[in-house]
């Protein structure tokens, strides 16, 4: 009994863990499959994926009078929450925009590492911006 007990509570904490883990497969999504199925039309559903709006889009100037927005969003993959995605949206280069993926806190140090990686590559509007999205996450502020 005691042995069934510690199985049972062994796999709901494996479970808890690896269906709330941003995968390679998720991350890659929204920062390359998701824009190309939405430029071609294609909604996320279609690939399992759903996007929950946290917030507001919030908008600042940028250089020469162009704008640049962000989203925040929550992605489950299923019924699982995989983390969250923020949408990068600039007025000017004809209306240029992005996602960048941000991982669970339990996805694997080379998700993390991509994800520093690619938040290194912005230039520091879109820092400023990406700081908003956390704050929003912080304060709970959705």
């Amino acid at each position: 009994m005691k042995s069934t007990v510690l199985l049972l509570a062994a796999l709901f904490a494996v479970g808890l863990v690896c269906r709330s883990q941003t995968t390679w497969s998720d991350y890659r999504y929204i920062t390359a499959g998701l824009k190309d199925d939405l430029d071609k039309g294609k909604k996320p559903e279609s690939q399992g994926y759903y996007l929950t709006r946290i917030g507001n889009m919030v908008t600042v100037p940028g250089d020469q009078g162009n704008k640049r927005s962000f989203q925040l969003y929550s992605f489950k993959n299923g019924e699982s929450f995989r983390g969250h995605a923020i949408y990068c949206y600039e007025t000017a280069n004809r209306g240029f925009y992005f996602y960048l993926c941000i991982p669970t806190a339990n996805a694997p140090a080379e998700i993390w590492d991509k994800y520093a990686y690619d938040l290194s590559r912005l230039d520091r509007e879109w820092h400023y911006l990406i700081s908003l999205a956390f704050s929003q996450i912080t304060a709970k502020k959705y």
